[in-house]
């Protein structure tokens, strides 16, 4: 009796592990990303003119926003952080004084 007591603890626990296991796959699966386990690290290439340098970067949920300044005017370049695509580009144009004009 004791050796089918003992035999099942020990399948409730490797029960309770595989669930836990599986939860913290599951879990940031079904809460929209792919996961640091389903896709690896890529490259991506952002055109931008020479002299260029990344000042910032900012991060909201799946878009990349990077803040380049040099080789022109200050820009914000928006990058699709689940392909890779620039989806937008904010060129920060000087403002003309009103006595200039």
């Amino acid at each position: 009796m004791q050796q089918l007591l003992k035999a099942a603890v020990i399948l409730m626990g490797v029960l309770i592990v595989a669930g836990v296991v599986a939860l913290a796959i599951l879990i940031p699966q079904r809460m929209g990303g792919a996961g640091w386990f389903q896709q690896g690290a890529q490259s991506i290439s952002v055109p931008a003119p020479s002299g260029s340098r990344i000042a910032s970067v900012g991060l909201s949920d799946k878009r990349l926003a990077l803040h380049l300044q040099g080789g022109g005017p200050d820009r914000v370049v928006i990058v699709d952080t689940a392909t890779g695509a620039v989806r937008a580009q904010i060129v920060l144009a000087p403002q003309i004084p009103e006595t200039a004009r």
